[in-house]
């Protein structure tokens, strides 16, 4: 069953006062757990439209070491009736010998055949053996006689001594026309780029971060040259004109916040509305002796060389943001932040925008269920985004819907 969302009415009073100029708060209806109980202990998770209906499917991995020794692979796909509460199921079938954590997830178009693949890191998490891979699971398509049964393509050329991938996105980092991975291991503490050639295969570089134990990245074209940049934990990493073979130029955002907390999630977007991308970092967990602290964005001062990148503190003395998006949840043009915090006093927060990167007071759309690898996209195909992400971490995290009620658009 599903039911709405509503702040209490003096809560509700001191977020229209101090929202101000911005345009007001933005109701979201909890509409539960998109699997039905199905699946209990995800990993991972991301959003996308597998069948081609225009309303984003949600793509779900529950694995192993986290979730008591089961495992699923299978996406949900959303229903033509968003009042509806089934979402169908399908099961995802691969050959592949996939390891006991399955930590992050994207969905892609990889092989330019039309249709949404998942790209999925499998690694053992930790312990005394250290063994990684990156896979590509090939959506069949439609017209398959059986579309449960997909490919799969090992994209590391070996399994690599790698421990605990958390962080990956996807983008096309050497400007070829295909689209790479990128990926951040925990131990060793390196970035990972999966150059994919336009034969279908891919070559491996790994970028040394000089940190340890820490994770988070984002991917963006900082300096405005066509190639997409890499930051992590306050620094960024210039792409060269030759990804494969040049010299990524190290440059510090924030040099400092590695020493208050090292663990990072972080996003990249124009906040303020000047042409530059703007740098969001905030504190993901405690772990590994991540202290509170400041969810903080940062100004790019339009020069990849200026070394100095104004601080402006969204809220201080924070922790567990082990979600953060930087998306126009209000469509006005500008780009909000969805906080997700799956540990602790967990929550879904919103902060909106007024276009010059001056945020809001937290709006809370969900008390008693964090996200910690939220994800956002327009799952009832009405024109605004919805979020969907697991609660909490490891074995009893579910995948739920939390609908964005703005009006459609086009609507009066």
């Amino acid at each position: 069953m599903t039911h709405r969302i509503y702040l209490r009415s003096a809560a509700a009073l001191l977020i229209a006062f101090s929202l101000g100029r911005f345009a007001g708060a933005v109701e979201f209806k909890d509409a539960g757990d998109i699997s039905a109980g199905s699946v209990r202990g995800l990993t991972s998770m991301d959003v996308g439209d597998f069948n081609g209906d225009g309303r984003a499917d949600v793509f779900a991995a529950e694995g192993g070491k986290h979730a008591s020794g089961r495992r699923t692979l299978a996406w949900f796909e959303s229903p033509a009736n968003s009042s509806k509460s089934t979402w169908q199921r399908h099961d995802i079938n691969v050959d592949a010998d996939l390891a006991e954590f399955l930590g992050a997830a994207k969905l892609a178009d990889i092989d330019s055949d039309g249709d949404i693949d998942v790209v999925i890191s499998s690694d053992k998490h930790s312990g005394n053996k250290k063994s990684a891979n990156v896979f590509v699971l090939l959506n069949p398509g439609s017209s398959s006689a059986d579309d449960s049964v997909w490919g799969v393509q090992r994209v590391t050329p070996v399994a690599m001594p790698w421990h605990h991938i958390n962080d990956m996105e996807l983008a096309d980092i050497d400007s070829n026309g295909r689209i790479d991975i990128v990926v951040r291991s925990l131990d060793p503490n390196e970035i990972h780029i999966l150059f994919q050639a336009e034969s279908g295969q891919y070559a491996l570089r790994s970028l040394p971060t000089g940190i340890e134990k820490s994770e988070g990245l984002a991917v963006g074209d900082l300096n405005n040259d066509g190639r997409p940049d890499v930051t992590f934990t306050g620094y960024w990493l210039e792409t060269p004109v030759d990804p494969q073979e040049g010299h990524f130029l190290l440059r510090a955002i924030d040099a400092d916040f590695k020493a208050v907390n090292q663990n990072t999630k972080e996003a990249i977007g124009d906040i303020d509305g000047d042409g530059h991308p703007d740098v969001l970092i905030g504190p993901a967990e405690r772990y590994r002796g991540g202290g509170n602290h400041h969810l903080v964005w940062y100004q790019n001062p339009g020069n990849e060389t200026a070394e100095t990148w104004k601080k402006t503190v969204v809220i201080k003395k924070i922790n567990n943001c082990h979600t953060i998006k930087l998306v126009d949840v209000d469509r006005d043009s500008d780009l909000d932040i969805i906080l997700g915090i799956p540990w602790g006093k967990s929550r879904v927060d919103l902060l909106l925008n007024d276009g010059r990167g001056n945020f809001s007071k937290p709006q809370t759309l969900v008390e008693g269920k964090g996200l910690y690898s939220g994800a956002i996209g327009d799952v009832d195909g009405d024109g605004d985004l919805d979020i969907v992400g697991q609660d909490t971490y490891s074995r009893n995290s579910r995948p739920f819907l939390y609908r964005n009620m703005l009006p459609s658009a086009g609507s009066d």
